[in-house]
């Protein structure tokens, strides 16, 4: 910057006193430049058009990731149902078992006390109503 404000002519350093021209007041004052051309108006180079479609393409990843996420979290809420189902379906199995066991205990210990021929009878005689 202190060399470009040296170049700024001054009235003795010229043969035409006071005299400026447009390409030395540029260089003296580098503030009076343009400002860079924003990134849509600048020609698009082979990089820029890369660095442009990674961009889009890094969104796309991002997107399917997002959804993907969501349909991981719908399959494992599923999951858990469908084992939750499961253990139902096999407690209930085993109860199952349990009662007809806890049954056919029951009709041995009836036949054994003699008191089985009685609830037959009493079934025959309902049915026969």
């Amino acid at each position: 910057m202190a060399s470009d404000w040296a170049r700024i002519p001054t009235p003795s350093s010229n043969k035409g006193i006071g005299r400026c021209s447009a390409r030395n007041l540029r260089i003296a004052a580098p503030s009076l430049k343009r400002p860079p051309a924003s990134p849509s108006s600048r020609p698009r180079t082979p990089g820029r058009a890369k660095l442009e479609s990674s961009k889009v393409n890094l969104s796309r990843v991002n997107d399917i990731y997002v959804e993907i996420e969501k349909q991981l979290a719908s399959l494992k809420r599923r999951r858990r149902r469908l084992v939750a189902t499961r253990n139902c379906a096999t407690d209930a199995g085993l109860l199952r078992q349990v009662l007809a066991s806890k049954a056919l205990e029951l009709d041995a210990e009836a036949e054994r006390l003699g008191q089985l021929p009685m609830v037959s009878t009493r079934t025959k005689q309902k049915a026969n109503r």
